[in-house]
């Protein structure tokens, strides 16, 4: 009669789960220096975490642009982090003020200057962080069309909505009729920011609205 086997049983191997990694802040690097992108998650310990990031990539400028929240009661808690609140509203018609693009242009030279990377946002990330990002691009030599084309490869989700107001205020800090360069811009924008990636972003922010919690 064959023996019966006394080989050990087979044993399950512990399963080795990889840790879970921290939240990443919601931005984009358009260059070395410059970042645009949106706020904090709403839950405390994944806003902490993004925070942690934004040190971990070594921001050294933030310019907020919402009008609907301020985080100064948080970055005053890192002095290493200058915080700029530059508030502004957004919705269907606005116009993004002089006055903003200046201010904020003013704060990216200064930080330029002493090798600081800033970080321009908005709640989302689609329009008032970017188009303050493409005020600052101009300001540092990019062309309106080479600034919008950086912004929308890089972070597709932004549509850069006051862009136009962007360049305008540029042009006239430059002494420089807007006319024809605002005209060039919108050809160019019509040309490359087709109806379906327009309808994209427009479901991308239902959907993350949604998962936050917003609608």
């Amino acid at each position: 009669m064959a023996s019966r086997s006394t080989a050990a049983p087979n044993k399950r191997l512990p399963l080795h789960r990889p840790a879970p990694q921290p939240t990443r802040a919601n931005l984009t690097w358009l260059t070395d220096t410059l970042a645009t992108g949106g706020d904090f998650e709403y839950d405390p310990v994944l806003a902490a975490e993004q925070v942690e990031d934004l040190l971990a990539q070594q921001v050294g400028v933030i310019i907020d642009c919402r009008i609907e929240a301020d985080d100064g009661d948080i970055w005053a808690q890192y002095p290493e982090i200058e915080y700029h609140h530059l508030p502004e509203d957004d919705y269907g018609g606005h116009k993004m003020s002089a006055n903003h693009f200046a201010k904020a242009v003013s704060i990216a030279r200064a930080a330029h200057a002493q090798g600081k990377k800033v970080l321009a946002h908005c709640h989302m990330g689609i329009n008032r962080g970017p188009s303050t990002a493409f005020a600052i691009l101009l300001d540092r030599g990019f062309s309106a069309a080479e600034a919008f084309d950086l912004i929308r490869a890089k972070r597709p989700i932004s549509a850069v909505y006051y862009a136009e107001d962007a360049l305008v205020a540029h042009l006239n800090r430059q002494g420089v009729d807007p006319a024809p360069e605002l005209a060039k811009f919108r050809a160019h924008h019509d040309q490359v920011f087709t109806p379906t990636e327009i309808a994209q972003i427009a479901h991308t922010i239902r959907q993350t609205h949604q998962a936050r919690g917003d609608l």
